[in-house]
């Protein structure tokens, strides 16, 4: 059954065997027919106090082919250890009507302290064939989303997610902007995926990619589709623990005269400073 205009919040929702909050539409005309929900104030995958994991065995936030959504201010960590379909992210945009959702304000991957991890089984955010979405601080109000602490990336956009806005968080880090913590693999992974914008030229739009277990940020294929075209500008990228920005996941690749080669993003030749 359809479902929008919803309002989810204040709740405690931990210990589902599967997804915490789960909406699924079918298309009308092309549209989802659930639309325009808003997800706020909750604490999902701990106890009430969030000092200790009850985790959802999926995803603690699973929408599908669902658009217009705003998740806002919950607290997402602990879940994905048990779903039927491997370990779940703290929020999953899944398939191409999950469009035009914004998801900002919220504490993906940590206790409520904003310093202790207590992490997704997955990335702190995943879009899976997901475009036109907004994950951060657009209104530029502080509503940064802390994604730190979990077990894989912090946002990871996948197969065909395109056109994503990804301004405004704060990633690898805890809310007292001095303890590391770490996602688990690289700070923002883009596979097979094209034209998003990580960051902005305004300075409000940076995002803060720290202390991270792989890459600040990482682009590749995706069985064949490439990643072309997104923008990574005025970002904050530092101390992750390969490399800041890595087009292949294969580290360095070197410079070449006039850079005429093919791959992810043409294999773009680094700056060098003289």
């Amino acid at each position: 059954e359809a479902s929008s205009q919803l309002l989810i919040s204040d709740n405690l929702i931990s210990g589902i065997s599967e997804e915490g909050i789960f909406f699924e539409g079918v298309s009308s005309g092309g549209v989802s027919d659930v639309v325009e929900n808003e997800i706020v104030d909750n604490t999902i995958g701990t106890n009430l106090q969030s000092t200790i994991p009850i985790g959802n065995g999926g995803n603690g936030i699973k929408l599908e082919r669902s658009s217009g959504n705003a998740i806002f201010y919950n607290l997402i960590s602990g879940n994905g250890f048990q779903g039927s379909t491997g370990a779940g992210s703290g929020i999953l945009l899944n398939f191409s009507l999950s469009t035009g959702n914004i998801i900002g304000g919220n504490l993906i991957g940590l206790a409520r302290n904003g310093i202790d991890a207590i992490g997704n089984a997955g990335n702190g955010i995943s879009l899976n064939a997901a475009s036109s979405n907004t994950i951060g601080d657009v209104f530029g109000d502080g509503d940064f989303n802390y994604i730190s602490g979990n077990l894989g990336a912090g946002i990871t956009l996948i197969q065909s997610s395109n056109t994503n806005t990804v301004v405004g968080n704060i990633i690898g880090e805890g809310t007292d902007g001095m303890t590391t913590v770490p996602n688990g693999n690289s700070g923002i992974n883009i596979v097979g995926s094209s034209n998003n914008k990580i960051g902005g030229t305004n300075s409000i739009e940076s995002n803060l990619i720290a202390n991270n277990s792989s890459d600040g940020i990482r682009i590749e294929e995706f069985l064949g589709t490439n990643s072309l075209g997104n923008e990574i500008l005025g970002n904050s990228i530092y101390s992750n623990v390969e490399q800041g920005i890595d087009l292949g996941s294969d580290g360095v690749t070197s410079n070449d005269d006039m850079d005429p080669d093919t791959g992810v993003h043409n294999l773009q030749n680094y700056p060098e400073l003289v």
